[in-house]
């Protein structure tokens, strides 16, 4: 993470925890996406791992932002998605936020999956789906069946074309989701 030029100085300079009580993750069911509500078994706060910048607009005006920073999943989440926010234990809040005092390589270590048995992933309702739907309902810890989806017909794929001195497949770039 340090070595890329766009993470480098907020990495060194800039970190800070984001507080959360757990994250959506959409796991792909064929043409479905199921919703899971990833959280603390007991119900306690999370800390994500994140990243501030400011950043100056050529015609005036700051706009600071923020990001927070994914790791591999760990077991409980893998199934649904291959990625997690970066949770960091209460332990190690004052090493991630020691910016001045703990360098930036010896940080970007506490950048590890959580350890396994803290979060439970429980499947939600689709609304979530929506942010017009943001009411206490979206977290009800139930199982929720995704809704079946009708088939939708096979289409005929593309060819693609390859990029001069491009490599062929899919290198992950924009892979957010």
């Amino acid at each position: 993470m340090e070595e890329k030029p766009s993470f480098r100085a907020a990495v060194r300079h800039r970190r800070c925890l984001i507080p959360a009580n757990g994250f959506y993750e959409w796991q792909r069911k064929g043409a479905a996406k199921q919703p899971y509500w990833i959280a603390p078994a007991d119900g306690r706060l999370l800390a994500f791992a994140g990243l501030w910048e400011t950043y100056s607009h050529p015609d005036g005006g700051d706009i600071d932002t923020a990001a927070v920073i994914t790791v591999e999943a760990n077991n409980t989440v893998k199934p649904i998605h291959h990625r997690m926010p970066a949770i960091i234990p209460q332990e190690h809040f004052n090493d991630w936020l020691s910016n001045g005092t703990v360098m930036s390589r010896d940080a970007v270590k506490l950048l590890q999956p959580v350890d396994e048995g803290l979060l439970i992933a429980t499947p939600v309702s689709t609304r979530v789906n929506s942010v017009a739907n943001d009411d206490p309902s979206l977290w009800d810890r139930e199982v929720i069946a995704a809704p079946p989806q009708p088939p939708k017909p096979a289409a005929k794929p593309k060819p693609r074309k390859k990029a001069a001195g491009g490599s062929s497949g899919n290198s992950g770039q924009l892979d957010l989701f």
